[in-house]
This record gives C-alpha cells, structure tokens and sequence, in this order.
C-alpha cells in the first residue's frame, strides 16, 4: 500500500483537527486525575485509592460520554508529535502552509514546560502514576524525549534557529537536571528527577536524541553520555531478544518484567536511530535479535499484539509506534500492511483514529488527542516520508 494522495488527504485534514481545536484535546488518564483527586479527600481517598488501581486497566471500555464534563487541553507531548509530523509532511508536500502553526506550537511547548526546573523540559498536565503519584507537570524523560524528537524534525526541515536552542537546553536537561544511574561503563537516566526508575525505551529515546544534536552541535560529552546509555540498553537486552520495561537495579528497588508491543517498538525504533549515529556491530546485533523478538511474539500476522500473551484489545498507540518502528527499521512493507489495517479498522474516513478495537470487531470510539491521533499522525507522516 503506497496511496501517497490518500494518505495525505488523511494527515492535512488531520492537521485541520487539530487546528480547528485549537491543539487542545481528552486523554484517558484524565479520568484516572479526576479520581485521584477525589481521592484527596479525607476518608473517601481510602476507598477511591483502590478503586483508581482497579478501573486503571479498564481503560478501554471508556465511553466518549464520560468525557462530556471534561475541559479539553494543552498537552505538550501531543505538540511535539504534531510539529515533527507536520514537518515531514511540509518535506513531502514541498509546501509550508503545514508549517504555518510552528511557531505557535513552539510558543505553546515553551508556555507549558515543567515549571521550577532550569532548563526546558516537558511533563504530562494532569497527575500520574500508580501508588506514588505524580504532580501535574512532573517532567518525565518519555514525555521529554518525544516532545524534542518532533522539534528536532522541524529543526531538520528549516533550520531554524530558535528550534536548536530549545534542543541544546533539553539536551543540558537530560545531561544535567534530570538525574541517572552510572554504572561502570554505562548509564541509564532516572524515569524523571525524584523517581530512580530505570526505563529501557524513555532512556533509548533520549540516547538516539542526544546524537541528533550532537550530529549538529558536536558536542562530544553528549555523544559520550549517549554511548553510555545504549551500552545500558544493550546489556540489559534478554536473550530472546526481548527487553524488560525496567532494569532490577534502579535505587527505588522497581523491576517492572513487562514486555508489550510499544514499550518494545521505542527501544527498536530509537536503538536504530542511535546504531545509524554510532556504526557499532553489537547494536546491528541487538537490532536483529530484537527484532526477530518483536515480529515473532507481539504481533499476530499484522496485528500489533497487546503483549506476547494477548492480542485485544488492540490499542491505537500500539498501530501507531508499529507502523513507526517498522518504517525505522527499514520494513517498509510491513508498516504498509499495519497501516491499511489502522485505517480499515480505527478510522472514521476523515480525520480520526478511535481508541480500542476488541476481539468481537467492535470499536471504542472515543479519540484522544495525545494517546491516538498525535501518535498516528506522526506515523503517517513517517510513512509518507519514507516513501517520498
């Protein structure tokens, strides 16, 4: 499947959906914020605790209406995602009208920042976490990392200048604000400042960004701290080719052995970009285990499976970082057969990506702007890309 008008008739009216809500939009953990912040009441937080752990994976089966009461908003990582898309897109259309927002999307990246940290980093805008919450706006290197990607795309399409200062003050964040681990030839970032975890794929992510700058900048400390954090990922590689969502030796004591479709995608997708920087064999290596892991258990036929163990409900983010991961690793012909099915399957035949799709075909078909639409507009536009 290579319908380039098709598929970009999808992402320009895409790119007015977003436009015509002004960037703002729903997202599933809002729900999850708006119980845990009844939660804080005296006396009823002892029985909604619980009962945040226990709807948290019934997420899928949330109805668009009980958004209705909910204030759509700014979410800085769909921003990021939106901008990297729109500029492949302005790349392949040899247009700059899908440029037109930039500057508006940098201001918005720039006004919704993690506040009280010194150099610019990103959080998500309402509370996360499980047990040990987070405040609205904690950064978070998977938040960070993403968000800093798509200005790095749009840095690649203008060269604007404005763009690489904002990527040097992210890099000084990774390298300085946010906090790792050092081991004796290898490091791992902290999944954000007060929380030692130790994640493979937020830490790939930043790895394969700091030598996009540093590509530009030559900054060989960040070249040096990225080595260090790809010979992390590598180590921490299993010997089926799979990786763990966290590393058993982060301070906080957290070894989280989930395996899932996207969490394994990030690594794959961001471990390729760092291999094309670095040319090492043992990252060649990795790659080729991994991915024979990744097609062989977290898919079924096309379809990106839940984890090795599940396949529905397939979620969107998931045939979103499946199409991305495919193309980055060069099965273009895969990504082509995973995108025909996002849109025979999750598409309104305009301008949006519904959530979930389970075993019995039917569709939740709520649309979340961050979660959804941001991430399969980035894979479009990749798509598109690649072919071009």
């Amino acid at each position: 499947m290579r319908d380039l008008p098709g598929c970009i008739e999808i992402v320009t009216n895409m790119q007015n959906w977003f436009r015509d809500r002004n960037y703002t939009g729903l997202d599933p953990y809002l729900l999850d914020a708006k119980i845990s912040s009844v939660a804080q009441i005296p006396i009823v937080g002892a029985l909604v605790i619980p009962l945040r752990q226990f709807l948290k994976p019934l997420h899928s089966y949330i109805p668009t209406r009980v958004f209705s009461s909910t204030k759509p908003i700014i979410i800085p990582k769909a921003l990021g995602l939106i901008l990297g898309g729109s500029a492949q897109l302005s790349h392949v259309t040899k247009t700059t009208s899908h440029l037109s927002d930039a500057t508006l999307l940098l201001d918005l990246l720039e006004k919704y920042r993690s506040p009280g940290y010194e150099h610019l980093c990103w959080g998500q805008p309402f509370a996360w976490g499980g047990k040990d919450r987070c405040a609205p706006y904690t950064p978070a290197v998977c938040v960070t990392s993403p968000i800093a990607h798509g200005i790095m795309d749009y840095f690649e399409e203008t060269q604007d200048a404005r763009a690489m200062e904002m990527l040097d003050d992210v890099a000084t964040y990774l390298t300085n604000e946010n906090g790792y681990e050092q081991f004796e030839n290898s490091l791992c970032l902290h999944y954000s400042p007060g929380n030692p975890s130790l994640a493979y794929n937020s830490s790939a992510m930043a790895a394969s960004l700091l030598l996009r700058i540093s590509s530009i900048t030559h900054n060989l400390e960040q070249e040096y701290f990225a080595n260090q954090i790809v010979n992390f990922i590598l180590a921490g590689q299993n010997p089926d080719g799979s990786w763990y969502y966290t590393d058993p030796k982060s301070k906080d004591g957290k070894f989280i052995t989930t395996i899932d479709n996207r969490h394994t995608g990030f690594v794959l997708e961001h471990l390729k970009i760092a291999g094309a920087a670095l040319n090492r064999k043992d990252i060649d290596l990795a790659l080729d285990q991994g991915l024979n892991y990744y097609k062989q258990n977290l898919f079924d036929g096309h379809l990106p499976k839940w984890s090795p163990d599940q396949i529905y409900p397939i979620d969107i983010h998931d045939v979103a970082q499946a199409i991305i991961t495919s193309l980055q690793l060069g099965e273009g012909e895969f990504a082509s057969t995973i995108l025909g099915f996002a849109i025979n399957s999750f598409f309104n035949g305009k301008d949006e990506f519904y959530y979930k799709l389970f075993a019995d075909g039917k569709l939740n078909q709520t649309t979340f702007i961050r979660w959804g639409q941001a991430w399969m507009y980035r894979a479009i536009n990749k798509y598109l890309y690649y072919y071009n």
